[in-house]
């Protein structure tokens, strides 16, 4: 008696599971276009301004994630100025969210 873990190999003489196989790896198509590896990151650059100009502790700035640390450091960037929440959009947000 032959045990037929799933559908896809009832009624083929293939071995049990053989569609949980790793395919064999290919080479990128002439599609993906020139492969260039990723750059590194600044971390010199991410810990001098998240130690040094915002004056994390230590223990705050590696719990930071790589989104809070980009948003820091976009408020921070000079030129360009974050639009203050105008007061509607801060009672429609409360009215929406209330805290109790």
């Amino acid at each position: 008696m032959r045990w037929w873990p799933c559908r896809r190999d009832q009624g083929r003489d293939l071995p049990a599971r053989s569609h949980l196989r790793r395919r064999r790896s290919r080479p990128p198509s002439a599609a993906a276009g020139r492969l260039t590896p990723p750059a590194a990151f600044p971390w010199d650059e991410v810990m001098a301004f998240g130690l040094g100009r915002l004056r994390w502790e230590p223990e705050s700035f590696w719990a930071a994630t790589p989104r809070e640390l980009a948003a820091a450091m976009r408020a921070w960037r000079p030129g360009e100025p974050q639009a203050a929440t105008q007061r509607t959009a801060l009672v429609a947000l409360m009215t929406a969210f209330p805290d109790t």
